[in-house]
């Protein structure tokens, strides 16, 4: 039987996640970690729902600086990204002098994962899932990069495991055999992080989970249903929210929001369906599901200047990943070209 997370089938979260991995892989982009921090006196709350990147200076310093003897509370939605990045961020939050809760309120992945486990209770949502799994690099050259490179990869493997040995009660062969899964990595639901002490509860998606991230700019989904291919054409309509579930915005969990915010190319944040913008992909009622529209696509590159609020950086994130779903033909056209035929034939 298939698991849900959200509206999501356990076998294509699996999937998306190697997708991303996959993608950080073969195109390794150096990138900062994004967050949100909001402190009220000593408690002090932390997100991170974006790509595991180069720990900015200001995340260092707003964890140091936090008052000792308080509270942080992390909230994690991340495929992952840069095994240093997680690290770092753990070291950080297990440095911290008072509390430190962590929650995973969707996916905890890859280096999202190591962040999550730096927590001295650990909570995730009934349709969360987490996923180990062994460090990876590219190298190319004779054999002595690789055998460097293969050192180093085994010592990144080391700490994960050592971490994972003083979180849980598993054995060394069985923190082994988490981190090979049947095909490079495993993906536990919540209810299998429980049993193997890997989280200490599972919870519903608070109400306030929503309201908290009211001004997260969640910037284009990483991993895409349909992934970053070339997009197919078909007949395209902006997607309403009926085309993706029969429930009311409001009674959606975080994960259920999020998974429809992956069919947008922004998100200024998820406290209404009307805060996604330029949607591409097709929602799951069409034939073409998860897939991108090239139709939809060229509409949104032709909107991404349009859209108000939106910072010049987001802009150029947004046309990035449009951009990737166009055929070579029309991915050199300058975008202020491209925008001007679409709207001429709107």
């Amino acid at each position: 039987m298939s698991q849900l997370i959200g509206f999501q089938r356990r076998e294509d979260v699996e999937k998306q996640i190697r997708t991303f991995i996959q993608n950080e892989r073969s195109e390794p982009k150096p990138t900062e970690l994004r967050f949100k921090a909001e402190a009220k006196e000593k408690d002090l709350t932390l997100w991170f729902y974006d790509t595991i990147g180069d720990v900015p200076q200001a995340l260092a310093k707003t964890i140091s600086e936090h008052p000792e003897g308080g509270s942080i509370n992390v909230r994690i939605n991340s495929y992952g990204g840069s095994a240093f990045g997680g690290l770092s961020v753990y070291d950080l939050l297990r440095g911290y002098k008072g509390t430190v809760t962590t929650q995973v309120d969707g996916v905890a992945a890859s280096a999202a994962a190591i962040i999550a486990l730096a927590g001295q209770r650990i909570r995730i949502v009934q349709s969360g899932f987490l996923f180990f799994h062994r460090a990876w690099a590219g190298v190319v050259g004779n054999y002595r990069p690789h055998l460097q490179i293969a050192g180093e990869l085994r010592k990144i493997d080391m700490l994960i495991a050592t971490i994972l040995e003083s979180r849980t009660k598993l054995a060394k062969e069985q923190i082994e055999d988490l981190l090979d899964g049947e095909a490079d990595g495993t993906l536990l639901s919540a209810d299998e992080a429980l049993t193997m002490h890997i989280v200490d509860e599972v919870i519903e998606p608070p109400q306030q989970s929503v309201d908290s991230l009211s001004d997260v700019s969640l910037f284009i989904p990483t991993n895409p249903p349909g992934g970053d291919g070339e997009g197919v054409e078909g007949d395209w309509e902006r997607p309403v929210l009926k085309d993706f579930t029969d429930s009311s915005w409001s009674d959606l969990s975080t994960a259920e929001r999020n998974a429809i915010a992956k069919h947008f190319a922004f998100a200024f944040d998820l406290e209404t369906f009307g805060s996604l913008k330029l949607p591409h992909h097709f929602p799951p009622n069409h034939r073409n599901k998860g897939k991108a529209s090239l139709a939809g696509v060229r509409n949104a590159l032709a909107r991404v200047s349009m859209v108000d609020g939106m910072s010049e950086e987001d802009r150029d994130r947004a046309r990035a990943h449009l951009r990737k779903h166009l055929p070579e033909r029309e991915d050199s056209v300058d975008v202020d070209t491209l925008a001007l035929a679409i709207l001429r034939n709107l």
